[in-house]
């Protein structure tokens, strides 16, 4: 791992706001993500994010 690579961590909505595309993402969280895409940053995301975001994602698909 290169010495200069960032860490970021995520709260829920950017998380998911950058898997939807959703025009609401910061261009600076937006920045992190495509570099973690690109194997230049690591995203952390923390357990109760996680489990925020598949509780959003039930709850959409019990909506709809």
């Amino acid at each position: 791992m290169p010495p200069h690579r960032r860490f970021y961590v995520t709260d829920t909505h950017p998380f998911v706001w950058y898997l939807a595309e959703d025009a609401r993402l910061s261009s600076d969280a937006r920045m992190a993500f495509d570099r973690a895409d690109s194997d230049e940053a690591t995203i952390i995301i923390p357990a109760v994010a996680l489990a925020e975001a598949v509780y959003l994602a039930e709850k959409g698909r019990r909506q709809t």
